[in-house]
């Protein structure tokens, strides 16, 4: 939401500022996220914070190149906002499948 916020924001340095501040909020959960990790994978926490910090590095490359192809593109430096914001939403859906493959497997599990 904050990344397609910064398209609007971009040309006042001031709501930029404040966009880019609230993007950062959201990596406050990454502590959560690394809490949950280790709760769920108990025989294999290295691996799972291995995976964690591959998975934000590999992420991390996948938008910085497609911001800079939009931006060499001729789209401006703002449109990195809904490049952003549109990984996100295709991450959420992946995300979402991945739960919804989970618990079906789960519920598999549990009746047999």
């Amino acid at each position: 939401m904050f990344l397609a916020l910064f398209w609007f924001a971009a040309p006042s340095p001031m709501m930029a500022g404040v966009s880019l501040f609230l993007i950062g909020i959201g990596f406050a959960l990454v502590p959560a996220l690394q809490s949950r990790l280790m709760e769920v994978a108990p025989k294999a926490q290295l691996l799972a914070a291995a995976m964690n910090h591959l998975a934000f590095n590999l992420s991390n490359a996948i938008r910085a190149w497609t911001g800079g192809l939009a931006i060499s593109a001729g789209l401006g430096w703002a449109s990195t906002g809904p490049v952003g914001a549109g990984l996100a939403v295709g991450d959420l859906a992946i995300m979402s499948l991945s739960a919804l493959l989970t618990n079906r497997s789960n519920s598999t599990e549990k009746t047999i």
